[in-house]
C-alpha cells in the first residue's frame, strides 16, 4: 500500500506540473506547445531516450517462441504508457520526472539514453488479448477517471484500476449458445461523450454497454448487415432461395470515434468494409468498400482532429488510405510505405528458406497478417507507421501524404506498434513478431560421417542456435523517442488552435 501511495502522489504532481504549463482554459503568455518540424535535409531528427531492458521482452529459458509487443497506447494525460504482447500481459510504462517538464527547454543532446525503462504494473490475461484502450477522460490528477478495458478471447470484457491493477468490472456478453463469445475489439464512445458506452465487436456483432446504467450484463447489439433472400438460378428445375447476408459479415476489427461530430463512429472489419454508423441509431448508416483497394481486412481506422477525413489500413496492404467524409464513394490520398522484411537476416530465422521463398517474400514484402499500427498527431500534420524491416516512416498530411523523413530503430524486427504523445515531442514504439529458433539439421544415419564429425556439427550447430537466441533477445523493445520539434508560445490567437 505504501509503495501504490507514494506512485499516486508523484503522478499527481506530475499531472499539476504538466497541466499549468500545457493544456489550461486560461492564457498564460510564458507557456509553449511542441510542434513536430520534419526537413528534407538527410539529418538525425530522432533520438533514442528510453528502451525496454533485455529481459521484458524477447525468448524466455521455458519457450522458444519470443515475447513482442502487440500495440502499445499512450494515456489521454500523456503520463502513462500501455504495451499489449502476447504473453497476455499489459504493461504500463510511466514517463520520468525529467521528460515531463516543459520549462525545461528539450535539448537533443541534453538527455542521456536510459535503456533500463521498466513497467510499473502489469495485468495478466488468461487468454490472449486482443484489444485494450483507456478511458478517455483519464486524468491522473483523479483516480476515479484512471482505468482501462482489456478484450480478451473466450473472456468478458474487463475494466482495470490504472494505480493498483485491481479489477473494477467486468462485462459479460453471450454467444448463440450461451458461451462467451470471442471480443475482438473494444472502445469507448469518445471524449465527446464523456466515455459513458463501450463497444465491443465481434463475429458479425457489435456489442454496447451503458456504463451509466447498473448491471454488467445488459447491453444493445448494433445491425452490422442486412440478410436478403436471393433466388439461386442453378442448371436444375427447381429454383432455390438462398439467404445472403451484406454489409460487415465477418469480425469488427477495429473503432474510431469522431472527435468533433458527438455521434459519429467507424468500425473496421475482416471483411475489408468500413461502416459509418450513428450511436443514436443502431443500424450501419453507409459502408466503404476496401476490397477493389487493396488488402484482406480493416485493421485499423483513425478520424483527423478536424473529423471531416478517415484514415485506414489492412491486413496484407501497404497502403494507408484517407477518406472524406463528405464524399465517400472514392479515397482521397493514398499513403504507400514497404513493409520489406530484413533478408540479410540470418537464414536460421527465417520460416522458409526456400530461394523460391525467398524470391516471392521480396516481390510481396507487405504479405503479413500482423497488426501493423499508424499514428497520427494531434494536429493532423503527419502520420508515423512502422515498416517490417525496423524503419518508422514520416508523412506530410499537408503534402498529399509524402514521405519526408525516416529512420532505423534500434532492431531489424517489424515496428507494429507506434504512437505519438498528445502533447509532447515523443514517439512511443513496439517491436517484435512470431519467429522460431532453427537448428541445423544433421544426418546421424550417415555411413561417410564418423563419431567425432557428429560431435563437431552438433557444438557448431548449438553455438549458432545460442546466437540466434541471443539476437533474438535483444530485438524486442518497447521505445521512447524523441522527434525534432519547435516551441511555440500560446497566445490569444493560436490558444484555440492548439487544445489537445
Amino acid at each position: 500500500m505504501e509503495e501504490t501511495t507514494s506512485s499516486t502522489t508523484t503522478r499527481l504532481e506530475e499531472q499539476v506540473v504538466v497541466k499549468n504549463d500545457i493544456g489550461s482554459d486560461t492564457v498564460n503568455i510564458n507557456s509553449f506547445y511542441y510542434s513536430l518540424v520534419f526537413s528534407n535535409q538527410n539529418i538525425n531528427q530522432s533520438k533514442l531516450n528510453l528502451s525496454t531492458n533485455n529481459n521484458e521482452f524477447g525468448f524466455t529459458l521455458n519457450s522458444n517462441l519470443p515475447i513482442y509487443t502487440k500495440g502499445i497506447k499512450w494515456s489521454p494525460d500523456g503520463l502513462c504508457l500501455l504495451s499489449n504482447s502476447n504473453d497476455n500481459k499489459i504493461r504500463l510504462f510511466e514517463l520520468p520526472n525529467y521528460l515531463l517538464n516543459p520549462n525545461q527547454q528539450i535539448d537533443n543532446n541534453s538527455i542521456e539514453m536510459n535503456n533500463n525503462w521498466t513497467n510499473c504494473l502489469y495485468i495478466q490475461e488468461s487468454s490472449c488479448v486482443n484489444d485494450f484502450c483507456w478511458y478517455p477522460e483519464m486524468n491522473s490528477s483523479n483516480p476515479n477517471t484512471c482505468f482501462f478495458l482489456t478484450a480478451s478471447s473466450k473472456l468478458p470484457i474487463h475494466m482495470w484500476d490504472a494505480f493498483n491493477g485491481n479489477l473494477l468490472a467486468t462485462f459479460q456478453m453471450k454467444g448463440l449458445y450461451g458461451e462467451t463469445p470471442n471480443v475482438v475489439s473494444v472502445s469507448f464512445n469518445g471524449k465527446l461523450s464523456n466515455g459513458n458506452k463501450i463497444y465491443c465487436g465481434l463475429d458479425k456483432r457489435i456489442c454496447v454497454f451503458d456504463t451509466e446504467r447498473d448491471g454488467n450484463t445488459n447491453y444493445e447489439e448494433v445491425q452490422c448487415f442486412e440478410r436478403n433472400t436471393i433466388v439461386n438460378n442453378s442448371s436444375s428445375r427447381k429454383k432455390r432461395k438462398v439467404n445472403k447476408d451484406f454489409g460487415q459479415t465477418s469480425i469488427i476489427s477495429c473503432f474510431s470515434f469522431n472527435p468533433q461530430f458527438e455521434n459519429i463512429y467507424a468500425a473496421g472489419c475482416y471483411n475489408n468494409t468500413i461502416g459509418i454508423y450513428d450511436q443514436n441509431i443502431n443500424v450501419v448508416q453507409h459502408l466503404i468498400d476496401c476490397n477493389e483497394i487493396g488488402g484482406t481486412g480493416v485493421q485499423q481506422v483513425e478520424f483527423s482532429s478536424s473529423g471531416y477525413y478517415l484514415f485506414h489500413s489492412s491486413r496484407q496492404d501497404d497502403k494507408i488510405v484517407c477518406w472524406d467524409l463528405r464524399n465517400l464513394y472514392e479515397p482521397v490520398k493514398f499513403f504507400e510505405f514497404s513493409r520489406a522484411d530484413n533478408l540479410n537476416d540470418d537464414k536460421s530465422l527465417k520460416h522458409d528458406t526456400d530461394e523460391k521463398y525467398v524470391k516471392k517474400k521480396n516481390t510481396t514484402n507487405f504479405a503479413t497478417n500482423q497488426r501493423m499500427y499508424f499514428s497520427i498527431d494531434p494536429y493532423t500534420k503527419y502520420c508515423i507507421s512502422g515498416t517490417m524491416d525496423g524503419r518508422c516512416k514520416v508523412f506530410d498530411l499537408n503534402e498529399n501524404g509524402k514521405e519526408i523523413y525516416s529512420f532505423q530503430t534500434s532492431t531489424t524486427s517489424p515496428v507494429n506498434g507506434v504512437s505519438i504523445h498528445p502533447y509532447l515531442p515523443y514517439l512511443a514504439t513496439g517491436t517484435g513478431e512470431r519467429k522460431y529458433k532453427f537448428s541445423k539439421n544433421i544426418n546421424f544415419n550417415s555411413d561417410d560421417s564418423s563419431e567425432e564429425e557428429v560431435k563437431k556439427e552438433n557444438t557448431k550447430s548449438s553455438v549458432k542456435e545460442m546466437t540466434c537466441f541471443k539476437d533474438l533477445d535483444k530485438a524486442n523493445h518497447v521505445s521512447l523517442w524523441q522527434l525534432n520539434n519547435e516551441r511555440i508560445p500560446i497566445t490569444e490567437n493560436n490558444s484555440e488552435a492548439i487544445q489537445v
